[in-house]
């Protein structure tokens, strides 16, 4: 076929001119005395064609190309959005955000009267033939689940129950606790029912303009009716809660830039993740069944909040739009510890380096425990996360003169929430983890017998910082443990227990220090009894625990050997309104299990004010280091 530029062309329509303008022309004298066509626009052609500055394709306004499955997926959510219709003509929006759980604001559904008169009409819109196309309509249950948080003072939500067909026939809107969802120079993309008419999307001039951290403000259209509107970003993620427009003029202290804006209002809504944390906010109050409910339809990791979220932090203000402000400032109220065994990472930390990071940023932990591990690959973790992602982590090992790839145990914590304090176990109280299981015969025999610890329980010592508002220094011991496995290691195990009980006591009773958080891979169920001795002085958390009410750190699948327990003290101080059943959408994301068989177990320490009377130290049972002191010389 002729190039383009030696075509004759007897004519030529606008498409084609238009077409023949993104073309390579090399030779503009060649091409105008080949091209025959109407003169005017020949002339046109050849001017463009013969300057040149000319550049046949270029960005001219920044980049706002979208990969075009944007289109699909936008269609595909749209289906979740429905109009929230009532006899009374003050309709709103809604839309599917669980298989059976409808999420709207609070002043288009305020009251469970209000929403047993609601019917949600879903495909109130025209079809891609322009006509309108057949809808479907649903009834709410506010008797099965009814939340709202109000409009006025509070962040003017409401979730309730659907008819289940609806999430059966329109899949739901995936929600996430994520913070960081927005970006500068984004749009807020609004699937939106206007004044009650059908189903409209914005997609033009809707610039977002601000994050507050708790609300979004943005320049798209909307209408009444709109309320209550999912808002995309523009990957189509669920940002926020649409509700409401705020003047201008309140908006420019925080965006100069509207000053030259020619409107009078700018939207806004709420963050999905500052619903997300309201719902945290109340679990232990007095709605905890419906916004436990409500969580379900959340996934991902807040982080800001970090793994446990609002859980337990304390909140006051006198609005809820305040008391969410104020757990994102909480950090100082509590201490998130994780134990984990990563297996291999001793050897092959090079390889597993950037997932085990992800898993660290993602869970934002103030303290990670890792059982199985080395100096080397602990430091070339924290290297990588502060080169990757600016974190700021310091590390130690338990043993940090052991050889290159002897499997230890290390520890890393965010050095700007927590501080480590220089601390050891007492000289006489060292050679009792070096210690053989066959200096007790009287435990009875094993097939194998050896070291009751073959890693050594190191002591770590740590302070809780910036507690201005607090009161008094928070200081605590952490014990991280990798014991025997197996069933040849049940007399170490019994004697490990035994052994670190009265290492514990014995190290209390010099320090005057009570405050203990001992865990990691115990290697054996609770329920086998192997750790008897060390129950009878601490109180263990684990994984099995949750159907007793204690704590869970993950949902199922459960693990039943990685245990953490704490001294009695912490349990008194603390209290059990301080350990919290993590609510079952707290899940273990999929990435963690492909890094290892163990996921991490959990404990966030709830660091409220406490009365003097509940800081005492709760002691441990008389004589139990003596009686083991003959046995570990």
């Amino acid at each position: 076929m002729p190039k383009r530029n030696e075509l004759e062309f007897l004519e030529l329509s606008p498409a084609s001119i238009d077409r023949l303008r993104g073309t390579s022309i090399a030779k503009p004298a060649k091409f105008r005395k080949r091209l025959r066509m109407n003169r005017a626009l020949a002339r046109t052609l050849v001017v463009s064609a013969a300057d040149e500055d000319i550049e046949l394709e270029r960005l001219v306004g920044g980049d706002d190309l979208l990969p075009f499955y944007v289109l699909e997926l936008g269609a595909t959510l749209g289906r979740a959005v429905c109009k929230v219709g009532f006899d009374d003509e003050e309709d709103g929006t809604g839309f599917l955000i669980g298989a059976d759980v409808l999420l709207t604001n609070n002043h288009v559904i305020w009251s469970p009267e209000r929403a047993r008169e609601a019917r949600c009409i879903f495909d109130y819109q025209l079809n891609r033939d322009r006509k309108p196309q057949e809808t479907v309509a649903y009834r709410l249950d506010p008797d099965a689940l009814f939340l709202t948080s109000p409009a006025k003072d509070g962040l003017d939500y409401t979730f309730v129950r659907i008819d289940p067909a609806a999430g059966a026939r329109y899949a739901p809107i995936p929600a996430s606790r994520g913070s960081f969802t927005t970006l500068e120079k984004e749009f807020a993309h609004i699937v939106q029912h206007p004044d009650g008419k059908m189903k409209r999307v914005a997609l033009r001039e809707n610039r977002i303009i601000g994050d507050s951290g708790v609300t979004i403000h943005y320049l798209a259209d909307t209408e009444g009716g709109s309320s209550g509107s999912p808002v995309f970003n523009n990957d189509w993620q669920l940002i926020g809660l649409h509700h409401a427009a705020r003047r201008r003029e309140t908006l420019v202290a925080s965006y100069p830039e509207l000053a030259n804006f020619a409107g009078n209002y700018i939207n806004e809504a709420i963050k999905m993740s500052a619903i997300a944390a309201d719902l945290e906010r109340q679990i232990n109050g007095p709605l905890g069944a419906p916004a436990r409910e409500a969580l379900r339809c959340f996934r991902d990791t807040d982080s800001l909040l970090g793994y446990f979220g609002a859980l337990g932090r304390p909140t006051a203000g006198d609005t809820a739009l305040e008391k969410v402000v104020k757990t994102y400032q909480g950090e100082a109220h509590d201490i998130d510890i994780g134990f984990w065994n990563v297996e291999w990472f001793t050897n092959r930390y090079k390889d597993k380096t950037t997932d085990v990071a992800k898993v660290v940023t993602d869970l934002q932990l103030d303290i990670y425990v890792l059982v199985e591990s080395s100096p080397a690959a602990t430091a070339h973790l924290v290297d990588h996360l502060a080169q990757h992602y600016g974190m700021k982590f310091e590390w130690a090992a338990s043993e940090p003169k052991a050889a290159a790839g002897k499997q230890s145990t290390t520890i890393l914590w965010n050095a700007t929430t927590v501080s480590r304090i220089d601390a050891d176990w007492p000289e006489h109280v060292k050679p009792w983890f070096d210690v053989d299981s066959r200096n007790f015969d009287d435990l009875g025999l094993e097939s194998v017998h050896g070291r009751v610890f073959d890693r050594y329980p190191g002591l770590f010592r740590f302070r809780a910082r910036n507690r201005r508002d607090i009161g008094e220094p928070f200081d605590f011991n952490i014990v991280p443990l990798h014991l025997k496995a197996m069933a040849e290691g049940a007399t170490r195990r019994r004697m490990g227990a035994r052994i670190l009980g009265a290492a514990v006591a014995e190290t209390a009773k010099q320090s005057g220090e009570a405050d203990w958080v001992i865990g990691g891979d115990f290697n054996a169920e609770l329920a086998t009894q192997d750790f008897a001795a060390l129950t009878k002085t601490m109180l263990p958390l684990s994984a099995e625990d949750e159907e007793a009410g204690a704590m869970t750190y993950l949902k199922s699948p459960r693990s039943l050997i990685d245990h953490i327990f704490i001294s009695p003290n912490l349990a008194k101080t603390y209290g059990a309104k301080d350990y919290f059943i993590v609510a079952a959408d707290s899940e273990t994301p999929d990435y963690i299990k492909k890094i290892s068989d163990h996921r991490p177990v959990l404990l966030r320490l709830g660091l409220s004010p406490r009365s003097e009377a509940e800081s005492g130290a709760a002691g441990l049972p008389t004589g139990l280091a003596e009686a083991l002191l003959p046995l570990a010389a």
